[in-house]
């Protein structure tokens, strides 16, 4: 099955995803830990995990439009979970 690594390590994200213009490798890399732990993610965890600043944290996923990004990309997790589920319905009926 699928899982939220193996989207966020695809080349395919969409637009709301990719790296910002002026959003630094620091910035973006604590994003991408943010959207991989998943549906419990906390910025207080991504700074435990990273040693960053909380508030520091705080300001960037403002700055940064991270809960528009979250968004975008639990939507695309959602979707890519079912299209998988539906595939293999697909195939066990065609078997």
């Amino acid at each position: 099955m699928l899982d939220r690594n193996d989207i966020l390590d695809s080349v395919d994200l969409p637009a709301e995803l990719a790296r910002l213009p002026r959003e630094t490798a620091l910035e973006y890399d604590a994003l991408l830990l943010y959207l991989r732990l998943g549906p419990r993610r906390s910025i207080r965890e991504v700074a435990e995990r990273n040693g960053h600043d909380n508030r520091w944290l705080e300001r960037v996923s403002s700055r940064r439009k991270w809960a528009a990004r979250t968004r975008a990309f639990d939507e695309l997790v959602a979707r890519r979970k079912l299209a998988a589920i539906i595939r293999e319905a697909e195939e066990g009926q065609a078997a």
